[in-house]
């Protein structure tokens, strides 16, 4: 029987490891894994209340966990009891059932002769020992009631164990069994086998658990919405034998007019040079392709550059260099999307590419130098600048006596324009007066 409930355990659980965490010092409030939760004997709610943590000792209630689901969290097993016969000794003889590690007691009663001791010493746990004691409740003449209690601490789930660990308490009478109980505890959650990838809730930069994000390496914060400083630890450049391409073996498609995009010299495969500016970022797998045009096109298909990070420009860190007197930054110039970009660009121990951009021109927009937007600071000076000439000119005109005033007397001594008079020969007089000679006449 006991072989029949394991195996269904063994089913119903799918292998989840268990990682190692030490309950006793943990602050349950900043536990953010499920799993490590339940280990540990905390209740966990995956959809917690406004400040409130996933992880707590106590029960959240319903005003702390909006949305709790137990069946979300722990497997769903039923209890499982053989009573024996008049015969038995003690009664059940087999008992099965479900236990957390946050429940404070379990308790189980057996019917057991009167005057006998009965060894509980519990079998078969990977952890820390449970903690088994066997009590009288009543008897009578013949048998007493008693009742088996037992309680976990935060060491029982065992880091080599699986999803599902179990115990057995064997009830022995001067050393023969003549019962069994069977315990299986949760050490994982249920939800922690289902990972939702890039999910919309971590703002697709991390993996959704239980409720939780696990933001990806480049991504902090619980929603993973914010960027991690760039590691400025140096870069190892990698060199091999690079790739043979056949007939075009030393041609990159974005400078096809020169071997191995004018940074090597074309052989079996392109072998690239170590003598140029930005050489260590040279990629000997592609045409010894240098950083300024990984970049480029990288922001040709993307402007925002999701997969770089955008530090401001600084002169002063552009000429930094590294362990081995080289320029860590290499200086780019280039045309992305119609756009003239000067940046300098580089990359770090893990590969990822920064970038600062000085100057940044394009058509009809706004422009970029040395990290600011000039054409956002021009405009409003020129428009200040403007402003102020006009004070000057009305200062000054206003200086001389402004404008005349419109009085008739200023006016009337006025010269009109030194002009010649003469009559248009062509000109008839108009016809001063005209009688009609049908007038009052009937028709």
């Amino acid at each position: 029987m006991a072989a029949i409930f394991l195996m269904i355990v063994l089913i119903t659980i799918s292998v989840q490891s268990i990682i190692a965490f030490d309950c006793n010092s943990a602050n349950y409030e900043n536990i953010m894994d499920c799993d490590q939760c339940i280990k540990c004997g905390g209740h966990w709610c995956i959809s917690p209340g406004p400040n409130e943590p996933h992880c707590s000792f106590l029960w959240f209630g319903e005003s702390k966990c909006t949305a709790y689901r137990e069946n979300e969290i722990f497997p769903v097993f039923s209890k499982q009891r053989v009573d024996g016969n008049k015969t038995s000794m003690i009664s059940p003889t087999f008992f099965a059932d479900f236990m957390k590690v946050s429940d404070a007691d379990k308790k189980t009663e057996f019917s057991t002769p009167v005057k006998v001791n009965i060894d509980v010493t519990p079998t078969e746990y990977s952890g820390s020992a449970p903690e088994v004691k066997l009590k009288k409740k009543n008897c009578n003449t013949d048998t007493c009631i008693r009742k088996l209690e037992i309680k976990l601490d935060g060491q029982f789930c065992s880091d080599s164990g699986g999803p599902v660990q179990h115990f057995m308490v064997p009830l022995k009478i001067e050393n023969v069994t003549y019962a069994k109980a069977e315990y299986v505890v949760p050490c994982a959650c249920q939800c922690s086998k289902n990972v939702s990838v890039d999910d919309p809730l971590c703002n697709h930069h991390g993996n959704l658990t239980c409720g939780v994000c696990t933001c990806s390496e480049d991504w902090t914060g619980e929603r993973c919405d914010q960027k991690k400083p760039y590691d400025e630890r140096e870069y190892i450049e990698h060199m091999n034998n690079g790739n043979v391409r056949g007939d075009v073996a030393c041609i990159h498609e974005m400078r096809p007019d020169v071997d191995c995009s004018g940074n090597g010299r074309c052989g079996d495969y392109c072998i690239c040079d170590n003598n140029k500016d930005g050489w260590q970022y040279f990629d000997w797998d592609n045409y010894c392709e240098d950083i300024c045009m990984t970049t480029s096109e990288i922001l040709y298909k993307d402007e925002n550059g999701t997969s770089i990070t955008f530090i401001t420009y600084d002169e002063t860190v552009s000429k930094k260099r590294d362990s081995k007197h080289r320029n860590i930054w290499v200086k780019c110039e280039e045309m992305i999307n119609e756009c003239k970009w000067t940046y300098f660009a580089r990359k770090n121990v893990k590969n990822q590419i920064a970038v600062m951009i000085s100057e940044k021109s394009c058509p009809n927009a706004e422009a970029v130098v040395g990290g600011v937007n000039v054409t956002a600071l021009v405009v409003p000076l020129v428009i200040a600048a403007a402003l102020a000439m006009a004070g000057v000119g009305y200062y000054v005109w206003q200086s001389k006596g402004g404008a005349p005033p419109l009085s008739k007397a200023n006016y009337q001594g006025l010269d009109g324009p030194k002009t010649r008079v003469e009559t248009n020969p062509v000109y008839i007089e108009p016809i001063k007066s005209y009688k009609n000679p049908t007038y009052g006449q009937q028709v």
